[in-house]
């Protein structure tokens, strides 16, 4: 079945227009563009701790958080946490296919972090994750990168009773 999916996935992506695409990512558009409370929670809690750094909070962006959410329910159905999509994109490419792109823009920036906890436990609030994240140098470099202005954030639930988090992060300057 996953192999199937992949290689469906490869085929509508070789074939499919920037028009099309939104129809094969009806699971991630499907809420609104617009940060639930908890994508809410999890956005203040990074912007608490770029503010304790000096740092200038981050904006939510309707194209990463399609893209931050895609990724979340992807790797919720997967039960894997992994940075690749499992039709082989890349962040970069994921977040390219679904809007956060370059054109037009002298530059382009882009960083992830992804997390799994037991949903429901204390671990699963959006501060334990942010605080988790922080304790490792390569996520801490991520949501502490001084260009980034930008975020989206997904969370889903698998089967296995794990929350998946993404975290899609970035700048674009004209």
């Amino acid at each position: 079945m996953r192999k199937a999916l992949a290689i469906i996935c490869l085929a509508l992506l070789a074939s499919l227009s920037a028009f099309a695409l939104p129809a094969l990512l009806r699971p991630a558009t499907a809420r609104a563009a617009t940060p639930t409370t908890a994508e809410k929670r999890l956005i203040a809690a990074v912007n608490r701790v770029r503010i304790n750094h000096d740092l200038a909070k981050v904006r939510c962006r309707s194209f990463l958080l399609v893209a931050a959410r895609f990724h979340a329910d992807e790797l919720a159905d997967r039960e894997l946490l992994t940075h690749k999509s499992e039709c082989g994109w890349t962040l970069a490419q994921r977040v390219r296919h679904l809007g956060y792109t370059a054109d037009g823009y002298t530059y382009w920036t882009i960083g992830e972090d992804l997390a799994h906890v037991t949903a429901g436990t204390s671990a699963a609030r959006a501060r334990a994750v942010v605080r988790r994240w922080m304790r490792s140098s390569a996520h801490r470099a991520v949501l502490l990168a001084p260009k980034i202005r930008d975020i989206g954030v997904g969370t889903a639930v698998g089967a296995d009773g794990m929350k998946y988090v993404t975290v899609d992060l970035g700048r674009r300057i004209m």
